[in-house]
């Protein structure tokens, strides 16, 4: 029996073999970590934007009133601000002493009737019959003789007429904007403002109206951005349905940077009871 083990040569030739596979090993096992890292960064970008979106439809679809206003940011392409009511029913609005609509502007309360202490926050909405909102900020909430409640909102006086069944609501505004130096989307509520999300590098808002004269999509038509706070309905034809979101966010892995674009459409939620087609500004 030859009993003879490896030779020098034969085991410098084992070594270097072995060398040559863990080198390809180990050039795998890199390749394959450089790959997972790049595709984790690119995962992780794709959850931040649908997260994102999630929240922005969420708390617009709690926009049972499904209208827009300038209150806190002036709504455009790169921000937007709504409103949700605190509480259920609006309460019913009383016209000004003198009877007229001057003196119902020009007043620096609103008088209302209900027969429960009202809870209002920062803001409140009136609504007239004809569809036209405002957004007052509430100074005090007084109480006359109850049912009958006066709201102040000294500083910014009422711009619409008073009609029959004008009602006024509870609400929170919330806004959303982008801030492009920071590549940061705030989000603001209850009065305060928080980043909802870093690393954004672009965020555009289209309004997409439907024309009822063509029965087509329109976004962005002409005049559909009067006083920073674009109508519900606009010349009669044009009707706001829903917002299309553009957002993109960026991550980087081994220094390179990988960024996604997202492109959501939000449907605007429908009011069967009553639609507001115009929210103005307070003076």
């Amino acid at each position: 029996m030859d009993k003879r083990g490896f030779t020098l040569i034969e085991l410098l030739v084992a070594l270097a073999v072995l060398s040559v596979v863990l080198f390809i090993a180990y050039g795998g096992i890199i390749d394959f970590m450089r790959t997972r890292s790049d595709q984790d960064a690119i995962v992780d970008v794709q959850q931040k934007l649908r997260r994102v979106l999630e929240v922005f439809t969420q708390d617009l679809r709690s926009n049972v009133l499904g209208a827009i206003s300038d209150e806190p940011y002036e709504s455009g392409t790169g921000q937007i601000s709504f409103m949700l009511i605190n509480g259920a029913a609006g309460y019913l609005v009383l016209p000004h002493d003198s009877g007229n609509n001057t003196s119902f502007k020009q007043a620096a309360e609103v008088k209302f009737i209900t027969s429960h202490q009202p809870n209002f926050g920062r803001y409140a909405l009136m609504v007239n019959q004809n569809g036209v909102a405002v957004i007052l900020p509430v100074t005090r909430v007084n109480t006359v003789n109850n049912p009958r409640w006066h709201l102040v909102h000294a500083g910014c006086g009422n711009t619409i007429d008073y009609t029959p069944n004008t009602l006024l609501f509870e609400i929170s505004v919330v806004g959303f904007r982008y801030d492009p130096d920071t590549q940061e989307l705030i989000a603001y509520k209850d009065g305060t403002e928080e980043p909802l999300a870093f690393n954004i590098s672009d965020f555009r808002i289209d309004y997409v109206y439907y024309d009822d004269s063509t029965s087509s999509d329109v976004i962005n038509p002409s005049g559909y951005n009067p006083a920073n706070a674009p109508p519900r309905k606009r010349f009669s034809t044009y009707t706001l349905r829903r917002l299309q979101v553009t957002l993109e966010a960026f991550a980087t892995s081994r220094g390179r940077r990988f960024s996604r674009r997202y492109v959501g459409a939000v449907e605007l939620p429908q009011n069967r009871t009553f639609t507001i087609n115009e929210v103005v500004e307070c003076q």
